[in-house]
């Protein structure tokens, strides 16, 4: 997700093309020179918990959902 939104914590762009990739550097770079705006994302990104227990609760979740909605045969 896109760090202007809820939850957000990177850089993101729809059209995969050069054009958007370089202006989302652009965007990159000038929030990176932004040091109050650039501190307040790393900090925020670095409260992002990435450890594998908590992927594979988030798999587990997701997998229990799934089977709740297959049909019964």
């Amino acid at each position: 997700r896109d760090y202007k939104g809820a939850g957000g914590n990177g850089f993101k762009f729809k059209r995969y093309s050069s054009k958007a990739l370089m202006n989302k550097l652009k965007e990159a770079v000038k929030l990176y020179k932004d040091k109050k705006a650039w501190g307040a994302l790393v900090r925020k990104v670095m409260r992002e918990d990435f450890s594998w227990e908590h992927s594979a609760r988030e798999y587990s979740k997701l997998y229990r959902q799934a089977m709740k909605n297959l049909p019964k045969l």
